[in-house]
């Protein structure tokens, strides 16, 4: 690895916003680069300053959630060893898309020189090993999904798809899976048509909420302002019974 990349690898580990800059993402074009939004940086932001070993993300739809929360999971398995993440979504239904994503990502840090050394070791469906002794497993939203296992991280995306019969059996099944240490955290990101607070319920978890008119990207608010219309008023307002 040359010293240059080195210092690639360094910056990356340390800024997670300066790794997404050199990264892309897919687009009906081909690819674009994947710039952080204002929104998606205060999400972090907080995720950051979070004492919380669980945090639930409360943002309007199109924000760009399921990227951002695939670029915290890459970050953590590309920087950290021996550590087991669970990452569950109703996208790994058909495109698998948060797999896709660190599939693309992971290739395109090595074109880079920013994984020199790393390799994947096992990579299907449901598991990726990295030959750092980190693994990631990925699995729809179910209450099944982690028994056996503990984890250090838990990324849980479109968790308003669940009922709230649905949350409690995911809720008791899922928190128990969280490594106890320090180093264990979760975090649930609810994109819409969740319209109660029923997650809120559960000790020791932090609530941050990000809804459209908080977004200062313009191009955004074009188009909420498109599908606002079509849509319920909780997909954007996120206002969930308040």
């Amino acid at each position: 690895m040359s010293f240059t990349n080195y210092q690639e690898l360094i910056k990356m580990s340390d800024d997670i916003e300066y790794m997404a800059s050199k990264l892309t993402l897919p687009h009906v074009n081909g690819t674009i680069p994947f710039i952080l939004n204002q929104t998606q940086k205060n999400i972090l932001k907080e995720l950051d300053e979070s004492d919380s070993k669980i945090n639930n993300i409360y943002a309007s739809r199109q924000i760009g959630i399921s990227s951002l929360s695939a670029l915290m999971f890459t970050h953590d398995a590309v920087f950290n060893s021996g550590k087991r993440i669970g990452v569950l979504s109703k996208r790994l239904i058909g495109n698998e898309y948060p797999r896709d994503l660190f599939n693309r990502w992971f290739q395109e840090l090595s074109t880079m020189g920013v994984t020199t050394g790393l390799n994947i070791e096992v990579n299907n469906k449901g598991c990726i090993e990295l030959s750092n002794g980190t693994k990631i497993k990925f699995a729809n939203i179910d209450s099944s999904s982690l028994r056996g296992c503990t984890y250090s991280r838990l990324y849980i995306d479109n968790i308003e798809t669940l009922d709230d019969k649905d949350i409690d059996n995911f809720m008791y099944s899922v928190l128990p899976t969280i490594n106890s240490g320090k180093q264990g955290k979760a975090t649930f990101f609810n994109t819409g048509h969740f319209q109660n607070n029923k997650i809120d319920t559960y000790q020791g978890i932090n609530t941050y909420k990000f809804p459209w008119y908080t977004v200062s990207d313009p191009n955004y608010l074009v188009n909420v302002a498109r599908t606002r219309s079509m849509l319920p008023k909780e997909t954007f307002e996120c206002e969930y019974g308040d």
